[in-house]
């Protein structure tokens, strides 16, 4: 990621409205999407440049863990995601501590386990860098470390792209 993406990205804040899992959603004053089923809270990063990025972001309740998956614009490949026209899938993981999601986080990395495979969809409106967008993906991690489990599920709705 170049400087400039990170530093477009330092002055971002995650938020914005969000419904998963029983319509729950996150405030317009910044707080994060959560779910309702388990407190877990959603957020989506663009990252404008060279080719144009999207991460897709789960942090559990906790704040231990998160997991992300990464699209990039004019990307073919789709491993196992219906995405949008134009867009590919780059990778999935999961990272610690749960803040290492943000694409504009400096702190060390504690742990990574890239995800084995994925499947589900990713969707927005039009066309381009969105405003928001809807997560309905599994992934999967194959001989995970005791601190990632086998499988997360991503389901939100309206998740604010910042």
């Amino acid at each position: 990621m170049t400087a400039r993406a990170l530093a477009a990205l330092a002055v971002i804040g995650c938020g914005g409205h969000a419904s998963s899992h029983g319509d729950a959603g996150g405030g317009g004053d910044g707080s994060p999407a959560m779910d309702a089923s388990d407190g877990s809270t959603y957020a989506a990063y663009a990252v404008i440049g060279g080719l144009n990025r999207l991460r897709v972001a789960k942090t559990i309740a906790s704040g231990s863990t998160c997991f992300a998956i990464d699209l990039v614009e004019g990307g073919t490949m789709n491993s196992g995601l219906t995405l949008p026209s134009g867009w590919g899938f780059e990778m999935a993981l999961a990272l610690q501590p749960g803040a290492a999601c943000n694409p504009a986080y400096t702190g060390p990395i504690g742990q990574s386990h890239q995800a084995s495979s994925q499947s589900g969809s990713i969707s927005w409106a039009g066309t381009g860098i969105p405003a928001t967008v809807t997560v309905d993906a599994m992934l999967v991690f194959t001989n995970p470390p005791s601190w990632c489990p086998p499988s997360a599920g991503l389901l939100a709705t309206n998740v604010a792209v910042h």
